[in-house]
């Protein structure tokens, strides 16, 4: 899941990553998480001790699995499962801390000298919690952690006491979790990061039930996805995470900081390769006879329509990595109608076109485009089987769009196109080539800056090939 070793692993890779255990709600960035968290310090320092960690982890869900859900309450619960996770992990605890009249369950110590300190602040004192990392709360292992419940009175709804208890700490981070869920939630919410849904989780029970031998079977041990899995897991949850070692920025604040310069950086990356793909949608348009456009006359119509094409691709590309499509939800739609499974093949055989491994695209097929008209007209309208609602903007409405409902992009041009937005190299960092850009992990606002990038483009039809250079000021 984190190395990076050739195009068709790192996209499988990247797929692969919402599927795992391992849960990124809004908090850091996808990319950040594969590909740049193996190449920091911590990833190689602490794997013996990570590993030890999860073979004791192991060992105590062997004893514990078929108890977790029997002890009913919380405090059975934290007894036999979660405080010894959290001592796993290296945490230095305090049960039953005191913040503002109520008790957080723990308050968690990167080590023991700053334990002692809070202890001889004294539980009630306000300088206590300025030796904590991070404050924990626990819920019984049959409580949702986003749902509200009952506790006599009064309702309580898990994210908002855990907020609470971060914003009255002062701890820039809280733990939440219910044995089976681990979460890790900010207390800083960074722009249009969603209350109560920015978080990074972890289903361990998931993790360590793959890494148990079933019964008969030969005990391999965890695969090297599962490790590099935990390794994340281990290296943001525990005091490893949240310590400064050499001068470095604790890890945790490291995470958020790259995801968010990745977030801006591959937006100005993401502009040159949209600009290139409308360049691509109007030459391809252009230049396919049977449309029968007038190069000389027909730029204009072929620009303002390009826009709109090039918008649906956004427009489905932002909504299918945000979850408001339902990609990798609905099984019908990913396997057979979504526009991601075309970005991640079309990358591959490029990259293959490009080693002389395969032949391009037939000149003449157009199974691209009609593939694509297919899934305008499916969010146009909606369809239940594929769990689509429809889209009532007009924005894919095929009859209204005359000029793209006549025209045809071959597979040539519409596969290159679609490889420019679902591509970028990774900013500062071409040599490490192209990554799967996660629209997730892009800003609404980036998205229209995009866009009103290419209104400012004029197109000029050349008779002969030319090269643009452009200038290091103009992308500013």
């Amino acid at each position: 899941m984190m190395h990076r070793t050739d195009v068709t692993t790192s996209d499988e890779r990247q797929l692969s990553l919402p599927l795992t255990p391992l849960r990124n709600r809004d908090f850091l960035s996808n990319h950040w998480l594969e590909h740049r968290l193996p190449l920091e310090p911590e990833w190689q320092e602490e794997q013996a001790n990570a590993e030890s960690a999860l073979k004791r982890l192991v060992s105590l869900w062997q004893v514990e699995r078929e108890r977790v859900s029997l002890y009913g309450d919380e405090a059975g619960l934290e007894e036999k499962f979660i405080q010894p996770v959290f001592e796993i992990l290296g945490w230095k605890l305090k049960y039953q801390a005191y913040l503002d009249r109520r008790e957080p369950d723990y308050a968690l110590f990167v080590n023991d000298n700053s334990l002692d300190g809070a202890l001889q602040a004294g539980r009630k004192s306000p300088d206590f919690w300025s030796h904590a990392s991070v404050v924990a709360d626990a819920k019984a292992w049959h409580i949702s952690l986003d749902r509200p419940m009952r506790v006599g009175s009064k309702r309580e709804y898990p994210p908002e006491q855990i907020e609470w208890y971060i914003n009255r700490s002062l701890c820039d981070y809280g733990i939440l979790t219910n044995g089976r869920l681990w979460r890790l939630v900010p207390r800083v919410l960074g722009p249009s990061k969603p209350r109560f849904q920015t978080y990074l989780e972890l289903d361990l029970p998931a993790l360590l039930e793959g890494i148990l031998p079933s019964e008969g079977a030969l005990d391999l041990g965890p695969t090297t996805e599962q490790l590099e899995t935990f390794f994340c897991f281990y290296l943001l949850f525990s005091p490893v995470g949240f310590v400064s070692v050499d001068d470095r920025k604790p890890l945790v604040t490291r995470a958020v900081e790259g995801s968010s310069e990745y977030s801006l950086g591959v937006g100005e990356e993401l502009k040159d390769r949209v600009f290139e793909a409308l360049r691509l949608c109007i030459d391809g348009f252009v230049k396919h006879e049977k449309n029968g456009l007038d190069p000389e006359t027909g730029l204009n119509e072929c620009q303002e329509h390009s826009f709109i094409f090039l918008y649906r691709l956004l427009f489905i590309l932002y909504a299918e990595d945000r979850g408001l499509l339902p990609y990798r939800i609905n099984q019908t739609y990913t396997k057979n109608r979504s526009l991601a499974r075309h970005r991640d093949e079309v990358a591959v055989r490029l990259d293959q076109f490009s080693a002389k491994l395969r032949p391009d695209y037939d000149a003449d097929s157009t199974a691209l485009w009609d593939d694509l008209n297919d899934l305008f007209d499916l969010i146009d309208r909606g369809h239940r089987r594929y769990g689509v609602q429809a889209y009532n903007g007009g924005l894919f409405d095929l009859e209204a769009e005359s000029f793209l409902s006549r025209m045809v992009l071959p597979d040539p041009y519409l596969a290159r196109v679609l490889d420019q937005l679902g591509r970028a190299p990774q900013p500062g960092r071409p040599d490490l080539g192209l990554f799967r850009v996660d629209y997730r992990d892009l800003a609404i606002q980036q998205l229209g800056s995009v866009y009103e990038g290419l209104l400012e483009l004029i197109p000029k039809y050349a008779e002969k090939d030319v090269r643009v250079y452009r200038s290091s000021s103009s992308k500013n």
